[in-house]
């Protein structure tokens, strides 16, 4: 909030060792960039700081920093948001150190440090003075100036103006540049081009590329688009004009083109601000005929008892744009600057005084030609504000807005150039002066801790502050690790010292910590019984041991004798885990666990079984600790429990079992059966020669047969397989019983050459696919080896031909039937008893 602090009371705390009586002009203000602030400590760093001494009274005040709309439409320049610009507020200097300020008070206010160009004053104060020469400040540089504040404790007399008329935001100036082109409707150009003039200066930032064109930024005046139309003026309270239209040579256009004049800015005596004159566009030129704009009008603050004007001036008007010089002018105009900005608190005036914010003139276009260019807008008019309701009589105010430019060739026409709008009085208007001494907000930070158990720890944290609230917790445990709240819990891996930090930040990141050392001390070593498994019979009860504390606690309760000591005796009906609890010394606690399982015998035997003759099993029992087995003959260890034994007959086998450690004990058997073997028989239908080529073996005494060697047999698994040899061999059937039970027998079959080789071959067939005799082919020839079996036509055609005896002749000739009749076949074959052909008919049947 600001504070309207009566005078006479005010005087005492404000001015320090003020002049007893002085006469004055010239620049009496000192002046520093800031460029940057430390919130937390009330401190300021600027430039320079060589000029300013503890005790100084100054102006904090932002000249610059709202958003713009920067978009490439009619909108360009609106101020989407002023943020801090305009702010100002008084304060006085605790302790300087190098460039570095600490101010008495609190501020007041938010600053953009350093994009919105805040600067420090150094303030004046006097008991008496007369203004005996013009009184004036140090013109804005773009980071300070255009700033005149001065304190007067009893009388100001003003025997000189005082005056900062121009000392606001800056003119703009000419490209200098013979190219051109018309009808250039963009809001914004870059600076290359020469499509548009500069845009005036204004509380706004602006990049370069689009710092040129019709489009005002803020409060700086639009420059005039090409061809040579003119520059729009400046605003403050009071907008600016726009300039006039393009070169009338370019055509007629339907769009202005002319330089728009700047926003008028906002400013009451609720919103407080300070704001200098905007300056004023530049025309759009190629003739090298262009001249600046009008810088704005800077800003005065004068606080004083009494004022005798003496009919003097107080002026912060905004400079008329630059006139043409030399009689000929074929470029466009530029526009004035804006009046600034004119703040008096005077209890009373004893004669008249004269208080200007006048905008300034847009420039004239003068030409020789008959065509019209575009002439300056005027500038706006300022602000003037004061303490009072009511202005008094005797405080005469001048806040009129800048005349636009004509055409003095043409008539004087204005040819689309506007005047600048008046400016504002703003009545009850309170300085903003800052009184309350800062104190840091935040006083201290403090640490509760509390144990929850051995290893994890509570912490809460206290931040004691003025103002403002604490923002932001951050703690750090000392093992690299953290938590971002006010209070939290944090568990320890390891017993040891640990360093615990506690940082907090306000809402202007502010901050503060304090740490504290705590220890974690080292949890109980636990040795705790085994898991295991107790007898269920006849009662099942066990000891369970827990050591490496001073105190136990068992859960569950049920069953135990004492679950509060580190021994109880558990008795069980069921299985059951038991949980500890051991705590020593520190407080600290471990929980282990141990299973207890019920135990009962469950005694087995193996299953009856059946064996054949002469065959060896395993016996199997299990479920105890002692085994007997009888009857022991033929048995390989009557005390084992998977003893081996070879029955000579069917036998029944007992077993003794014994478990000893819940004193249980049974017998159990299991009957062996011994089946016999079979007894086979192996005969042969004949020996292999010449004329029998193959021979029939026959196996007798079993229900199934194996033959080997199985390579010489048409089927080894029958009775009675079909060999075919090509010398003497051996065969061994293998024969199973209807028991599964096995034994062999052999039969010899010779091989000799005696006898003349025959084969037999079907002499009919009959092709119509019912599965039987479909197929002419060579039956079994024992071991020959076929050459050629062929098949011919009655007319010697070959109508099948091949060497592998599992082909035989479908009737076909190239999957085409052939006709019923006789046909002739040849079979070549190699056998033991030489070279064999045979020739023969064959009859097909449909």
């Amino acid at each position: 909030m600001y504070k309207l602090i009566p005078l006479l009371i005010v005087c005492v705390f404000i001015f320090s060792q003020p002049v007893a009586f002085s006469q004055i002009g010239g620049t009496i203000n000192d002046y520093a960039p800031v460029i940057q602030s430390h919130l937390c400590n009330n401190t300021l760093e600027v430039t320079d700081a060589s000029r300013f001494n503890t005790g100084d009274t100054v102006l904090l005040i932002q000249m610059k920093g709202a958003v713009i709309d920067s978009s490439n439409t009619a909108s360009f320049g609106t101020i989407t948001d002023y943020r801090n610009a305009g702010n100002y507020e008084y304060n006085f200097i605790a302790a300087k150190t190098g460039n570095l300020i600490t101010l008495k008070n609190a501020l007041l206010r938010k600053y953009d440090i350093p994009a919105g160009k805040v600067q420090l004053v150094r303030v004046p104060s006097y008991n008496n003075v007369t203004v005996t020469s013009t009184l004036t400040c140090k013109p804005w540089d773009g980071a300070s100036g255009g700033v005149l504040a001065f304190t007067v404790q009893n009388a100001l007399t003003l025997q000189a103006d005082i005056d900062v008329s121009n000392n606001g935001f800056r003119r703009t100036y000419p490209l200098n540049s013979r190219s051109f082109t018309c009808n250039e409707t963009q809001w914004y150009y870059p600076g290359n081009t020469n499509q548009g003039g500069e845009k005036g200066e204004g509380i706004h930032a602006l990049s370069a590329s689009k710092n040129f064109g019709r489009g005002a930024p803020s409060n700086g005046g639009g420059g005039g688009n090409g061809h040579n139309a003119g520059g729009g003026g400046g605003s403050n309270a009071g907008g600016g004009g726009n300039g006039g239209q393009q070169w009338e040579g370019c055509g007629n256009t339907t769009e202005f083109v002319g330089g728009r004049g700047g926003k008028p800015l906002q400013n009451s005596a609720a919103l407080n601000k300070l704001f200098m004159g905007g300056s004023g566009g530049m025309g759009n030129g190629n003739d090298l005929m262009e001249f600046p704009s009008g810088s704005g009008g800077g800003i005065i603050i004068i606080r004083a008892n009494s004022l005798a004007g003496n009919s003097h001036f107080i002026k912060a008007n905004g400079e008329n744009a630059y006139a043409c010089s030399g009689g000929l002018c074929v470029d466009g105009m530029s526009g004035g600057g804006a009046g600034g900005t004119i703040v008096t608190d005077i209890q009373t005036i004893t004669n008249a005084v004269t208080v200007e914010v006048k905008g300034g003139n847009g420039a004239d276009h003068v030409s020789i030609n008959n065509r019209r260019h575009g002439s300056g807008g005027g500038g706006g008019g300022g602000f003037i504000a004061l303490p009072q309701a009511v202005t008094w009589p005797l405080y005469n105010v001048a806040i009129s807005g800048g005349m636009n430019g004509v055409n003095t060739n043409n008539g004087n026409d204005a040819y689309g150039s506007t005047p600048g709008i008046n400016g504002i009085v703003i009545n009850s208007f309170a300085i903003a002066q800052s009184t309350v001494p800062f104190k840091k907000n935040i006083d201290s930070v403090r640490i509760q801790d509390s144990l929850i158990n051995c290893r994890e720890h509570g912490f809460g944290g206290f931040g004691f502050v003025n103002t403002n609230p604490v923002s932001n917790w951050q703690w750090f445990f000392g093992d690299n690790t953290t938590a971002g709240t006010q209070n939290t819990t944090h568990s320890y891996a390891t017993a040891a010292n640990y360093i615990v930090k506690l940082k907090i930040w306000d809402i202007n990141q502010c901050t503060d910590s304090i740490s504290k050392t705590i220890t974690i001390q080292p949890g109980p070593i636990v040795t705790i019984s085994n898991d295991t498994s107790v007898c269920a019979t006849p009662v099942a009860s066990i000891p369970l041991h827990a050591t490496g504390g001073t105190t136990y606690s068992w859960s569950p309760v049920t069953g135990l004798n004492d679950p509060a000591v580190a021994n109880p005796v558990a008795t069980l009906t069921k299985n059951q885990v038991y949980k500890v609890i051991v705590t020593n010394d520190s407080k600290c606690s471990v929980e282990d666990s141990v299973a207890i399982s019920l135990y009962a015998p469950a005694f087995k035997v193996s299953a009856n079984q059946s064996i054949c003759s002469g065959q060896q099993i395993q016996l199997r029992a299990s479920g105890g600790d002692e085994y007997t087995w009888s009857p022991a003959a033929l048995m390989s260890d009557a005390l084992a429990a998977e003893p081996f034994t070879a029955p000579d007959a069917t036998t029944t086998y007992s077993v003794y079992i014994k478990d000893n450690a819940c004193s249980v004990d049974t017998t159990m058997t299991t009957r062996i059966v011994v089946n016999p073997l079979p007894v086979i028989v192996a005969q042969k239908s004949n020996d292999v020669n010449c004329n029998l080529p193959t021979a029939r073996l026959t196996a007798t005494g079993a229900v199934s047969y194996t033959w080997s060697p199985v390579e010489l047999l048409n089927y080894p698994a029958v009775a009675n397989p079909e060999v075919s040899i090509d010398s003497t061999t051996l065969f061994v059937v293998k024969g199973t019983n209807q028991y599964g039970c096995s034994s062999t027998a052999t039969v010899t079959v010779n091989l000799s050459k005696d006898g003349v080789p025959r084969f037999v071959v079907p002499n009919a067939f009959t092709p119509n696919g019912d599965g039987k005799n479909d197929c002419f082919g060579i039956r079994r020839w024992g071991n020959a080896t076929i050459v050629q079996f062929s098949v011919y036509n009655r007319w010697g055609q070959m109508v099948f031909e091949t060497n592998n005896t599992a082909r035989c002749w479908d009737g076909t000739l190239n999957g085409k039937p052939l006709a019923a009749g006789g046909y002739a076949y040849v079979i070549r074959a190699a056998t033991i008893c030489g070279f064999v052909t045979q020739k023969g008919m064959v009859t097909l049947l449909r």
